[in-house]
C-alpha cells in the first residue's frame, strides 16, 4: 500500500502547515529564509531589502531526496531556529528527518543541506547525528561546524559533533555533561565578544531540566562556553519557571537577544493537555548581564 504521508494533500496556501522557518543573513545583507510545507516539502526564498520583499519560492525539496538510502523519511523537518553563512560564504541548514514505519532501522536522524552559490543551487550533506531531532548549529573558532542536538538518550545530556566543513565526515556524537537534555529545542550562537568582554565564546539556551514531559519544562538558562563548546562551565537562569523552545542572536554592538517560550503555572489546557506556554517573549541582554552576580 502508497504511504499514505507521501500521498498527503499539501492543501492550499490558505490551509496548508508552513513549518519550521530558518533564516541566514549573509555578509551582503542578503536575507535567507528556507521553510517547510506540511513537513513533506522545502522550499527557498530571499530579501534584498531586510525582509521588506521576497523573491518568488523555489522548491528545493530534492535537496532532501538523497538521503532516502539511509533513512526513507516521511518528515523532513529544518531547525528549527536559525542556520548559519560561514566565514568562507558557503551557507548550512541543519535538519531533521524522521520515519514512522516499523520496517525502518533508523527512525530519525539529524543532516544538513547546503549551498555554496548564495542559495541559487542546495546540495546534501552527510547524515550528522542518529537518533537525535531538532538541531541547531555553529561556527567555532578554528572553522569547524558544530551542531547541536534533542536526543531521547538515557544520558539526559544534549548532543553535539562537528564538522571541518560543515559538510561532511562529522565526528563522534558527543554529550555535554553540562546541558541537561529536557527532549526540547535549543538555542546556539557564536558571539565575538566586545570591547569590555573578551571573547570568542558560545551561548546555548534551554530549559534547565530533565523533566520531559512538555509542561515541566522550565527555568530557561543561558549557558557559556570558552572552549568551542568542549565545556560550558558558566550559566546564568533567564527566566524562571515555564520557559521552553528558543533561539539567540546577536547585534552588531554584542547585545544579545533570546526569543522564547514563556508560560505561567499552573499550565492552561491547549490541545486537550496541560500547556504552560502562553506567550512568546524577547530578552535582550549583553555579557556584562551574564557575568553581574546579581540579576
Amino acid at each position: 500500500m502508497p504511504d499514505a504521508k507521501k500521498l498527503k494533500d499539501m492543501g492550499s496556501s490558505e490551509d496548508q502547515t508552513v513549518n519550521n522557518p530558518v533564516a541566514i543573513v549573509e555578509a551582503s545583507n542578503t536575507v535567507h529564509l528556507i521553510y517547510c510545507v506540511e513537513y513533506m516539502h522545502c522550499f527557498h526564498i530571499r530579501s534584498e531589502d531586510d525582509g521588506l520583499t521576497w523573491s518568488k519560492p523555489i522548491d528545493i525539496t530534492t535537496a532532501f531526496e538523497q538521503f532516502r538510502s539511509e533513512l526513507d523519511w516521511q518528515v523532513i523537518a529544518t531547525g528549527p531556529g536559525h542556520a548559519i553563512a560561514t566565514y568562507h560564504g558557503r551557507l548550512i541548514v541543519p535538519f531533521w528527518m524522521a520515519t514512522y514505519a516499523k520496517s525502518q532501522p533508523l527512525k530519525k536522524a539529524v543532516g544538513v543541506i547546503y549551498s555554496d552559490d548564495h542559495g541559487l543551487t542546495w546540495m546534501p550533506g552527510d547524515i550528522a547525528l542518529r537518533d537525535a531531532g531538532e538541531p541547531n548549529i555553529a561556527q567555532v573558532t578554528d572553522g569547524r561546524i558544530l551542531i547541536t542536538a534533542r536526543n531521547s538518550h538515557q544520558k539526559n545530556r544534549r548532543i553535539l559533533t562537528y564538522s571541518k566543513d560543515g559538510r561532511s565526515e562529522w565526528g563522534k556524537p558527543l554529550f555535554a555533561e553540562e546541558l541537561l537534555e529536557p527532549g526540547c529545542m535549543a538555542g546556539i550562537i557564536a558571539h565575538p565578544g566586545t570591547a569590555t568582554q573578551k571573547g570568542p565564546c558560545l551561548l546555548f539556551s534551554n530549559p534547565n531540566t530533565v523533566e520531559r514531559e512538555h509542561s515541566s519544562r522550565r527555568d530557561l538558562t543561558i549557558h557559556m562556553s570558552r572552549d568551542d563548546g568542549s565545556t560550558w562551565p558558566y550559566a546564568k537562569l533567564l527566566q524562571a519557571g515555564p520557559s521552553a523552545y528558543s533561539d539567540l542572536a546577536v547585534l552588531p554592538d554584542g547585545t544579545i537577544l533570546c526569543l522564547y517560550e514563556s508560560g505561567r503555572d499552573p499550565p492552561i489546557i491547549q490541545r486537550k493537555r496541560d500547556w504552560a506556554y502562553a506567550t512568546l517573549t524577547l530578552a535582550r541582554f549583553n555579557l556584562e548581564w551574564f557575568y553581574n552576580k546579581q540579576d
